[in-house]
């Protein structure tokens, strides 16, 4: 019975236009779709009632909140065209209403028939924000209680009216639709600093919240989300383990030095051989007035790459090579 009654409230849920379209999605709802759409519900709601996403949501609420607000204002500078309704009940008459850009006047007038957009200094009637005092709908609105036995349900609830100056005057509107109606309501209270409360508010509320958690959860998708925090691990029994960096730039700073100091002894004590020995050669075959040009040679070529350690080896082993002649 159970998979009966949720296959008629499913295909009612449709709105089907003919019995036969009924009977049709009726059939198409077996109970293999039933287990289905069960089992797909019941997924999607563990992962939308999981507290990390219901903690997620309370904290991307008030960010999704501040874009609405900034839509409804946004809509209200736009400003909408409004039908007067006069005492025969006689629709023959049209004024527009926009926000300045500023949010701070409301600017008014009458218009034509034909008229789209008019622009902000055409609208000669005008109220500050800052004298608005309340915002009333549906039969709490002065034009309505004038009219009290001839308005319909649908007048009413399209029906809403601002006072202003002490609430002895009242600026009085009849929306053309629910949208419009939930578009200003939500505005005005807004700029009264009040919170929005219509269902269009809630709704698109609630699409973005979803949009937005399932783009934040996108990398967690088929990824189990744990219902609480992993436990955090107890400090270690003692810090030992951490050391004082200058203690150990000082002791390379030291190796490097004494390394220096040993490698430049050596390159000395070799430089010292091998200018002993050349100018031993130089004296035996080199003419007298010679021995100081190539003495003087031989330093320069030696001091100049004492300054690269590396090109020692290279150039001990050419000298022995030079002195084995």
């Amino acid at each position: 019975m159970q998979v009966v009654r949720e296959q008629i409230t499913r295909t009612l849920s449709s709105k089907p236009t003919s019995l036969e379209l009924f009977k049709n999605k009726v059939n198409a709802l077996n109970y293999s779709e039933i287990l289905k759409l069960r089992q797909t519900e019941r997924l999607h709601q563990e992962e939308t009632l999981a507290p990390p996403v219901l903690e997620l949501k309370e904290r991307l609420k008030p960010e999704l909140l501040e874009l609405i607000r900034q839509q409804r204002l946004n809509r209200l500078c736009q400003g909408t065209l409004f039908r007067k309704i006069s005492s025969r009940r006689r629709q023959d008459k049209l004024w527009y209403c926009r926000l300045s850009p500023n949010h701070k006047v409301l600017h008014f007038g009458d218009v034509e028939e034909d008229t789209e957009t008019p622009p902000i200094e055409s609208l000669q009637e005008k109220i500050p924000v800052a004298d608005i005092k309340a915002l009333l709908t549906g039969k709490d609105c002065p034009h309505m209680k004038e009219n009290k036995g001839k308005q319909t349900k649908e007048g009413l609830d399209l029906a809403f009216s601002i006072t202003y100056d002490v609430e002895e005057y009242s600026l009085n509107f009849i929306a053309s639709s629910r949208t419009d109606f939930c578009l200003w309501t939500d505005g005005l209270s807004v700029l009264l600093g009040r919170d929005m409360s219509s269902e269009c508010m809630r709704s698109e509320l609630d699409i973005l919240l979803s949009m937005e958690i399932k783009l934040r959860l996108l990398d967690l998708e088929n990824v189990p989300i744990p219902d609480c925090a992993p436990p955090v691990p107890k400090p270690p029994s003692n810090f030992n383990f951490c050391y004082d960096l200058s203690q150990a730039e000082q002791y390379t700073s030291t190796m490097t030095d004494k390394m220096r100091k040993k490698s430049r002894k050596s390159h000395c004590r070799i430089f010292n051989e091998l200018i002993c020995k050349l100018w031993w050669k130089i004296s035996i075959w080199s003419p007298t007035n010679k021995q100081d040009f190539w003495l003087s040679q031989t330093c320069n070529f030696f001091f100049k790459r004492l300054l690269c350690p590396p090109l020692v080896t290279c150039i001990n082993g050419t000298c022995l090579n030079l002195l084995s002649v």
